[in-house]
């Protein structure tokens, strides 16, 4: 009898061992991911060239972007902006991330897959056009940069000039619209938050 007792032990502890779950197993199916595997792409108002500079253009998308911010629960935010040779565009991301999947936000909170990571954004490979993920109307936006994410020779003297005159690089599909406009003309400003 006591050996038909270790035996039913024995194979009930089996069969709960074996069906034991991990208590995350499921999360992503039910949940989607994670806030922090993922870069959003989202549009804050509109501003003629002097942004400010890097620090400031920054500041707009935190303050302006509050609505998309309590959404995505993103902990880093930058303006979607080449501002000089050592602050590109195709390296506002950490590299660890250049893997995540890209999403843009329009102001209806609608998200759409834009690319299937960082590096695809950059070189233009998109699943859904820049302008079109996050609703830019006219679809140009301040981007400063050149097809491949460099710095452009037109950032608005690096965000910091509205003078008539001086020039802004602009995107629209993609990084580099091929298009330029006057640094006190108003256009939308993009910004990444990952």
């Amino acid at each position: 009898m006591i050996r038909i007792i270790v035996a039913l032990h024995l194979l009930l502890a089996a069969v709960l061992l074996s069906t034991c779950e991990r208590a995350d197993m499921y999360d992503l199916a039910l949940n989607g991911l994670p806030p922090n595997s993922v870069i959003y792409l989202y549009s804050v108002g509109t501003h003629n060239g002097d942004l400010g500079g890097r620090n400031d253009a920054d500041r707009i998308c935190q303050d302006e972007g509050i609505a998309y911010l309590s959404l995505i629960n993103a902990s880093t935010v930058k303006a979607f902006l080449s501002v000089s040779i050592t602050d590109e565009i195709r390296f506002l991301v950490p590299t660890t991330y250049w893997h995540y999947p890209v999403y843009g936000i329009t102001p209806a909170m609608t998200l759409s897959q834009t690319a299937a990571n960082w590096l695809n954004l950059i070189n233009g490979t998109l699943i859904t056009n820049i302008d079109a993920a996050t609703g830019i109307a006219p679809s140009y936006w301040w981007s400063g940069s050149t097809p491949a994410g460099g710095v452009s020779s037109m950032t608005c003297s690096e965000w910091q000039d509205s003078t008539v005159g001086i020039l802004g690089e602009l995107g629209g599909t993609y990084i580099d619209s091929g298009n330029n406009a006057g640094c006190d003309a108003s256009y939308p400003v993009l910004c990444v938050a990952y």
